[in-house]
C-alpha cells in the first residue's frame, strides 16, 4: 500500500510535498512535474514557489498523478499571507552568504584532495627510477603496471579536484557579490523598469483591453471571480515591491549621480557601456546617442555612467 503524501502551499515557504520514501515511486511522478528534491529541507518543491502564488496547474496534475499511482494526497494551499519584500531580501541576503560558504568550503577541501592525490602519485613515481621501462615477462611487470596505473588515476584525480575547486571558488565568489550587484544602479533601475511593466500587464487584464491586430480587434473583458482575485493578490504584491524598489533608488541617488531627461540635454555626451557618445535626442526614459554609422542607439538612463555637457567634449572618448 503506498503512503500518504501532503503538499502544502504558502507564499513564505513556497510548494512543498512531504511524506514520500525512497523507492515507492513517487520521485519518477514528481520529477515528471518538474519537482526537485531538496536535502535541506528533506522535501520536494517546486522551484521558484517562494513568495509567489500557488501553481494550481502543476499542484493539480501532480496530486492526480499520484493519486492514480495509489497515493493518499492531502492538500493544503495558502495564498494570503505574504512576507514584506525587506523580509525576502533579508532572507535572500541570507541564503546567498550560506551558499557561498558551504563553496568555499568545499572549494578548500577539493583543493586539499587535489594536492593529497598529487602529492601520491609523485611518491609512487619517485620509487620508479626515471626511464625505467616494463620488463616483460618479469617478475616485477605486474607491479610495475600497477603503479603506472596507480599514478595514472592519482594524477587524473588531483587534476579533477583541481578544476572542481576552481568552479565552486567561482560560485562562491559570485554569490559573495550577488547582494552589491543586485543593488546597484543599473540592477535596480532595470527592475523597476520590469516591474512597472509587469503592474501595467495586471492592471489591463483586471480593467480589460482592446487588442488591435491588422484590421481586427481582440477584446478582452475585465478579469473576473477567482481569477480576478488572484490578479488582485499579484498586483498588491508588485505595488509592494515598487514601492521597496523605488525607496531603495531614491537612497543611491544621494550617493551615487543619477540621470534623466531633465538633466541630459540633446548635443551632450553620455558614457554608455565605457564608451563616450554623443546625444542625439533626449527622451523620457532612454537616450538616442549616435554611434557613428546611419543610424543610433537607444540607452536607458539607468545604464548610464557618465555625462558631460557637449561644450565640455570636442568627440567621443574611450
Amino acid at each position: 500500500m503506498s503512503g500518504q503524501i501532503e503538499i502544502v502551499h504558502t507564499r513564505a515557504e513556497g510548494t512543498l510535498a512531504t511524506g514520500t520514501r525512497r523507492g515507492d515511486g513517487s520521485a519518477e511522478i514528481l520529477k515528471a512535474n518538474n519537482w526537485r528534491w531538496s536535502r535541506q529541507l528533506e522535501a520536494w518543491y517546486i522551484p521558484r514557489s517562494r513568495d509567489q502564488l500557488a501553481k494550481p496547474a502543476v499542484i493539480d496534475a501532480t496530486a492526480n498523478a499520484l493519486r492514480g499511482a495509489g497515493f493518499d494526497v492531502t492538500l493544503e494551499v495558502d495564498d494570503s499571507a505574504s512576507r514584506s519584500v525587506e523580509e525576502r531580501e533579508a532572507d535572500r541576503d541570507s541564503r546567498a552568504r550560506a551558499r557561498s560558504e558551504m563553496l568555499q568550503n568545499r572549494a578548500q577541501r577539493r583543493r586539499d584532495a587535489a594536492d593529497t592525490a598529487w602529492e601520491a602519485s609523485r611518491r609512487i613515481a619517485d620509487g620508479i627510477p626515471l626511464g625505467q621501462p616494463i620488463l616483460i615477462g618479469h617478475h616485477s611487470e605486474r607491479r610495475h603496471r600497477r603503479e603506472l596505473e596507480r599514478i595514472q588515476n592519482l594524477a587524473s584525480k588531483s587534476v579533477g579536484e583541481s578544476r572542481a575547486a576552481e568552479t565552486d571558488q567561482r560560485r562562491a565568489d559570485s554569490l559573495a557579490g550577488a547582494t552589491e550587484v543586485r543593488y546597484s544602479v543599473r540592477s535596480v533601475g532595470r527592475r523597476i523598469g520590469r516591474l512597472e511593466a509587469d503592474l501595467r500587464k495586471l492592471q489591463r487584464q483586471l480593467e480589460g483591453y482592446t487588442r488591435v491586430i491588422g484590421h481586427y480587434e481582440e477584446v478582452h473583458a475585465p478579469a473576473t471571480g477567482e481569477w480576478a482575485d488572484r490578479l488582485k493578490l499579484q498586483l498588491a504584491d508588485l505595488e509592494a515591491q515598487l514601492d521597496y524598489w523605488a525607496g531603495v533608488r531614491d537612497e543611491l541617488a544621494v550617493s551615487h549621480p543619477t540621470y534623466s531627461h531633465e538633466t541630459v540635454k540633446k548635443g551632450d555626451y553620455v558614457r554608455v557601456s565605457g564608451i563616450w557618445r554623443k546625444v542625439e535626442r533626449v527622451n523620457k526614459k532612454t537616450v538616442s546617442v549616435e554611434t557613428g554609422y546611419s543610424w543610433t542607439d537607444r540607452a536607458a538612463y539607468h545604464d548610464l555612467t557618465g555625462h558631460r555637457p557637449g561644450e565640455e567634449m570636442d568627440g567621443p572618448q574611450l
